[in-house]
């Protein structure tokens, strides 16, 4: 493997956050691809900040500032996916169990037997 440096690893690196970001919730988790991608950005900063020593303690923080957002906004996007999972989730429980009671009425009425279809 060859040793990258500057603008090159700069580059490997963002191909890698778009590599990772192909394989979200595929081979990746959600979790798993921003870990990732927080982790390829933190190198970027970096490798930004080595090439640049002169860089100002204002441009470090603003670009920490950015990644922190980014950070903040994933966070709350994680939160809306599992609030809506939780619904998701409490939904096809009352529909399992709306399932049952139809059964059970038919079969107490000594109905004919049908399948139930599910309801989406």
């Amino acid at each position: 493997m060859p040793v990258l440096n500057g603008e090159k690893a700069i580059e490997a690196l963002y191909d890698f956050i778009g590599e990772v970001d192909e394989q979200r919730g595929k081979e990746l988790t959600e979790k798993q691809t921003n870990a990732l991608t927080k982790l390829a950005k933190g190198l970027i900063l970096s490798i930004e900040t080595e090439r640049n020593p002169f860089a100002s303690i204002r441009d470090i923080k603003e670009a920490s500032k950015e990644t922190l957002r980014e950070m903040l906004a994933v966070k709350e996007l994680e939160r809306k996916i599992e609030a809506k999972r939780a619904v998701v989730k409490q939904l096809d429980s009352k529909k399992t169990d709306l399932e049952i009671r139809v059964e059970g009425a038919i079969s107490r009425k000594s109905m004919p037997a049908f399948s139930l279809c599910r309801l989406r």
